[in-house]
């Protein structure tokens, strides 16, 4: 029992490293900056955003972290067809469009965790169908 327990333990720590409690986001920025595939956003950070930043270009940083992940997750699904490739990469686009107007309704400054955690979610479920409904049709229409 003690060696299951254990084992449990040592899932969950790497589970922790790689995603930090996404559902307890306030925000998109927050979910996808610090709470989900950190390694990921890591790599994306030093590479695509950092060298926007540093010469004073953030926004151009974040879109070009957001079109590199479509392209890196593209790839992936294009063994699959174009129209999931397409899907998953206009997924990405749409995080680009979703954090700007998260930025302009300043939803940093809501108050109260239950109106920007819906913010999040809503934004998510909005966009989620177009990683979706391309696996659930490669799959065979599960």
């Amino acid at each position: 029992m003690k060696a299951s327990h254990s084992t449990t333990q040592t899932n969950k720590s790497q589970q922790e490293r790689i995603q930090r409690e996404p559902l307890h986001s306030l925000s998109l920025s927050e979910f996808w900056g610090l709470r989900w595939n950190r390694e990921m956003q890591r790599l994306l950070k030093k590479y695509f955003f950092m060298p926007f930043k540093e010469r004073g270009h953030g926004t151009w940083g974040y879109i070009a972290t957001f079109l590199s992940s479509g392209l890196i997750h593209s790839y992936i699904f294009i063994s699959v067809g174009v129209y999931p490739a397409l899907s998953v990469f206009l997924f990405f686009l749409l995080q680009v469009v979703l954090l700007d107007i998260e930025r302009r309704i300043g939803v940093r400054e809501w108050q109260g965790h239950l109106a920007r955690r819906a913010w999040v979610f809503g934004a998510l479920a909005l966009s989620l169908p177009f990683v979706v409904e391309p696996l659930f049709a490669s799959l065979g229409g599960i």
